[in-house]
């Protein structure tokens, strides 16, 4: 019974959010990173399933800063991948097996995504969403 009340209130916020033309229908980075998952498969065999468990647990950390009102769902993918490939790389539980499957070892691995990435573009969207980790470690 509890649920049923929840959920006729998400029903009504989400209709006077449209009223006040709210826009309630966003783009999420999700299909993004699985489009890169899977393009990068047919190129690359097996895809890296650590790489991928990573990219979306940094997704979600990127929903904690600015970084999804500044920047097109495409490049926070970019860039949470990007994310998860350099730890992967540093981590010392995983810098062995992971070596040789990283992305970032093909050239502009980020077009699978969307051709119109660069990569200085994914490292400011990186930064971005890297304040998030600053604001953990300073309240500590």
């Amino acid at each position: 019974m509890k649920q049923e009340y929840v959920s006729k209130i998400q029903e009504q916020e989400f209709e006077i959010l449209s009223e006040l033309n709210f826009d309630v229908e966003v783009e999420l980075p999700n299909k993004y990173i699985a489009k890169f998952f899977h393009v990068s498969l047919s190129k690359r065999g097996k895809p890296n399933e650590v790489l991928s468990k990573h990219a979306y647990m940094f997704m979600n950390d990127a929903f904690t800063t600015t970084a999804p009102l500044f920047y097109p769902p495409q490049e926070i993918a970019a860039a949470v991948i990007y994310m998860a490939d350099v730890y992967l790389k540093k981590s010392p539980k995983f810098q062995k097996t992971y070596k040789d499957k990283c992305p970032s070892n093909e050239e502009e691995w980020f077009k699978f995504i969307d051709e119109t990435l660069d990569l200085k573009t994914i490292i400011e969207v990186k930064d971005e969403i890297k304040k998030c980790y600053d604001r953990k470690t300073s309240s500590s």
